[in-house]
């Protein structure tokens, strides 16, 4: 029998690479038939702290990247985007600021094939924010309110002045109609206070310098309550008169930081524990003069609607505690950098305080929930000037 003169022999592809494979065995073959899936790229996780975001503050996204089996890949360069960049933008190292306006906005990575997404939601805030800005080159200090609606912040405390005046420390009133401030020139610091018209008042009352001694206004916005030069409290009526010493029964060391609670009826302070050694936390109720101490907490801040739960500042923490049941404490945030002058929100759904001692940064204010969650910063805080001392007004 004879074969025909032509015969084709029909090799499937498995068969075709075998034997190019034994012929040539240096030769790389691509085992993947090109009509099957694409080889997965792998996928980008974005993680963002805050899932709400005020204008005017920012936060700072996290990324990581997985190969196609799930494994990370280092050094991986991210390009980043916002689906709304009139409402928030995103910088090329993954800080989100919220601008004007509200919404919910889709910040995309990507890098290469692969790609991921976070979304985060701009809405403002109640009230308006009070900062001590201060320049770490000349140390000077001015006061900035701050529109939680995405509007420009405005200084406050330059009319009929001389430039060389300081201020510091602010402190609103309980219907956030009036600000007092301390002022002064090194030779003489004064309480200030910004009426609602914008005029400025001066009170010629010596003051503590220590910018951690804000004034406080009692309950019915009549007179303010605050540290002399001496660290003992005084008083004094928001029109410059019936200036007086407030006695503290049993704490005759230096006092600062001293609040009152929303009904009035109880004090919160520092003192030192042995003159100028220790500071301590006390709680004074007005009515009968007894108190509660503890050796660990400064700046008190009242909730204004939770009996007896005060933040406090404590080294690289800030803390909830309670005077109710034995001070029992929440660690709420817990560093880096150092904790100072916590102040909540009039609504008590969120606590602004300052941070500094952070690498290469001055000082600066943060927001985060009683819980613990959505940790903001202020916008262009820690960019060259410091701001701390956040107070919050209605």
């Amino acid at each position: 029998m004879s074969l025909p003169e032509t015969t084709t022999f029909h090799l499937s592809l498995p068969m075709r690479r075998t034997i190019l494979y034994c012929l040539f065995p240096f030769l790389v073959i691509d085992c993947n038939d090109a009509t099957g899936p694409a080889p997965n790229p792998g996928h980008l996780e974005v993680i963002s702290e805050a899932a709400l975001l005020p204008p005017g503050f920012e936060t700072q996204l996290q990324v990581t990247a997985y190969d196609g089996a799930g494994r990370p890949l280092p050094g991986v360069n991210v390009e980043w985007s916002s689906s709304a960049p009139d409402i928030a933008g995103v910088s090329q190292d993954g800080v989100v600021a919220a601008k004007a306006g509200q919404g919910m906005v889709t910040i995309s990575a990507r890098s290469g094939g692969m790609t991921g997404q976070v979304s985060l939601s701009v809405s403002p805030l109640p009230g308006r924010l009070a900062v001590e800005s201060f320049d770490p080159a000349t140390y000077k200090s001015a006061i900035w309110i701050y529109g939680l609606d995405g509007s420009a912040p405005s200084r406050v405390g330059e009319s009929g002045r001389s430039s060389d005046t300081h201020d510091r420390s602010p402190a609103w009133s309980r219907d956030g109609s009036r600000l007092a401030f301390i002022c002064g020139d090194y030779l003489q610091w004064r309480i200030c206070i910004l009426s609602p018209d914008g005029k400025e008042g001066l009170i010629v009352a010596p003051v503590s310098p220590d910018p951690g001694f804000a004034p406080e206004w009692t309950p019915d916005g009549t007179q303010l309550l605050f540290s002399d030069m001496d660290g003992k409290l005084s008083t004094v009526r928001s029109d410059g008169t019936n200036l007086a010493l407030f006695p503290v029964p049993g704490f005759y060391s230096p006092i600062g930081g001293a609040r009152y609670s929303p009904d009035g009826a109880q004090l919160a302070f520092n003192s030192f524990a042995d003159y100028y050694d220790t500071w301590e936390l006390n709680v004074l109720r007005l009515d009968n003069g007894t108190s509660l101490t503890w050796s660990e907490g400064y700046d008190p801040a009242w909730s204004p609607n939770w009996a007896g739960r005060l933040a406090v500042a404590s080294g690289r923490r800030l803390v909830l505690m309670s005077a109710l049941n034995g001070g029992q404490r929440t660690v709420v945030f817990d560093g880096p950098g150092v904790v100072a002058h916590p102040a909540w929100s009039p609504d008590g759904q969120w606590i602004a305080f300052g941070r500094w001692d952070l690498p290469g940064e001055p000082e600066s204010i943060w927001l985060i929930r009683p819980d613990g969650s959505n940790l903001v910063r202020l916008t262009g805080s820690g960019n060259g000037r410091g701001m701390r001392h956040p107070a919050w007004g209605r």
